[in-house]
């Protein structure tokens, strides 16, 4: 919409106009003293006021408020926008029709790319191709056809009057992929996770060592992000709008350990301890000289923790949500040498104590009853 007025300069010609609707905003403003002279002074200089206010206006109705002492114009022309093209993954091809332009005195093609998009050129359906015009206005079977290629956006003229180009237009656009950084609770990168994205296109890619999973995501539009490590999940996250190529992802992944020691808290060295979820495993370990057991990279959630050592075992569920050193406990009160360090439970122990102390006992008693019966033997004769 365009507000203008042209009159003779005045004391009394002050003042302005405004538009007011439901969204209006303002694009360009001009009010400026103009002299007009005469080649002779028979004809006196003539000065006018010209201004000019130019806006675009958003929704169904507008109202021009005139607050000048001078006729005021306008001069304003309705805007239709309607969906139309569809994403490819080299750019947006869109089919315009005589139908679909009939009613417009002027009609354009317009494409707002992502921030990782770039346009690089614009072909028309006769061929030619004026992607190397940045901005211009170029002779058109005897009207002007309008262009611009800006980054991530463009447009292009495909009616201007009586003149139509109908036919395949095709904006090509060069896709920068949208890479999605891993990282732990410490923030090392995390390797071999799959990550899904949903939304109006569906891919799956796996992190590499750096933890990064790259996509090439030439639909705009909103998307939600599932990272699952070892079969758990442990990020999920829902962007609305992508303004970055590279999206860090902090995962709940874990860098814990295990301190296993015996009955007399001495570290057991050479314990398995197995992690699973479910008949899925999670990790194994086995724990060195100090009793140590280290996992670098679990996933967060509630496991079942086996621990084995020998011939003793035990079996817990613990909830894994943080990094650090866990203390554990398997119930091994002694080894015996003589059978290959063979381990004993506390139960077994104290089992096998009273056995031997009841043994002991019976053998005292035989002897003292032999020896009675011989000694008895012995007076008689």
């Amino acid at each position: 919409m365009v507000l203008y007025s042209v009159a003779p300069l005045s004391g009394k010609s002050g003042g302005s106009a405004e538009v007011v609707g439901e969204l209006v905003d303002y694009a360009y403003m001009k009010d400026e003293s103009v002299r007009i002279r005469a080649a002779s002074l028979l004809v006196p200089d003539l000065n006018l006021r010209v201004w000019v206010r130019a806006y675009i206006v958003f929704g169904g109705w507008f109202e021009v408020r005139n607050g000048m002492r001078a006729a005021l114009n306008v001069m304003y022309t309705p805007i239709l926008i309607r969906g139309a093209g569809a994403w490819k993954p080299d750019g947006v091809e869109v089919v315009v029709r005589e139908s679909d332009v009939r009613d417009a005195c002027a009609a354009y093609i317009v494409v707002q790319a992502p921030s990782y998009g770039r346009v690089v050129g614009i072909v028309t359906p006769s061929g030619d191709e004026v992607g190397g015009i940045s901005e211009g206005v170029l002779p058109w079977g005897g009207e002007y056809r309008s262009v611009r290629v800006f980054e991530n956006e463009a447009y292009v003229q495909v009616k201007a009057f009586s003149v139509v180009e109908p036919g395949r237009y095709f904006v090509k656009i060069e896709w920068q992929p949208v890479s999605f950084k891993l990282v732990d609770d410490e923030g090392r990168p995390v390797a071999g996770a799959i990550v899904e994205v949903r939304g109006p296109l569906n891919a799956t890619a796996l992190s590499d060592r750096a933890g990064v999973a790259s996509f090439k995501l030439y639909k705009p539009g909103p998307y939600s992000v599932e990272v699952k490590f070892k079969g758990v999940t442990v990020a999920a996250i829902t962007l609305g709008s992508i303004v970055d190529t590279e999206v860090p992802l902090k995962c709940r992944v874990y860098h814990v350990s295990w301190l296993v020691t015996d009955a007399w808290d001495k570290p057991l060295e050479g314990v398995e301890i197995v992690v699973r979820s479910g008949d899925a495993l999670i990790a194994r370990a086995v724990s060195g000289e100090g009793g140590v057991a280290e996992v670098k990279q679990i996933p967060g959630g509630e496991f079942t923790i086996q621990m084995t050592y020998k011939r003793v075992s035990a079996v817990n569920v613990e909830e894994i949500n943080a990094s650090g050193i866990r203390k554990a406990k398997l119930d091994v009160f002694l080894e015996i040498p003589v059978l290959g360090g063979v381990p004993l439970t506390t139960l077994e122990t104290l089992a096998a104590t009273s056995l031997m102390g009841g043994c002991t006992m019976g053998l005292a008693i035989i002897r003292r009853r032999k020896a009675s019966s011989v000694e008895e033997i012995s007076l008689e004769d």
